[in-house]
């Protein structure tokens, strides 16, 4: 199978991340889980993508590689990762 990569996104465009894995509890913390990062230009398809890892250096990676330059505003929910 060929991977293509996406076309990057423009105009206005969505971002935020989720954790999958189940029920936090105090020996399953949220670091333990799976990071899932949703990106998508306003009214067009959602890309889900799994993130490596939790940190500011991964999430602009794929910030990098889905986003053109001709982006208007990148909305997010001001996360501190």
């Amino acid at each position: 199978m060929l991977e293509v990569a996406p076309e990057k996104l423009d105009g206005t465009v969505e971002i935020d991340e989720t954790y999958v894995g189940g029920k936090a509890r105090r020996w399953r913390p949220k670091s333990d889980k799976a990071v899932v990062i949703g990106i998508r230009q306003r009214n067009g398809d959602l890309r889900l993508i799994r993130a490596r890892m939790r940190s500011l250096a991964t999430v602009r990676e794929i910030i990098a590689a889905n986003v053109g330059g001709h982006v208007e505003v990148i909305m997010t929910d001001e996360s501190a990762i």
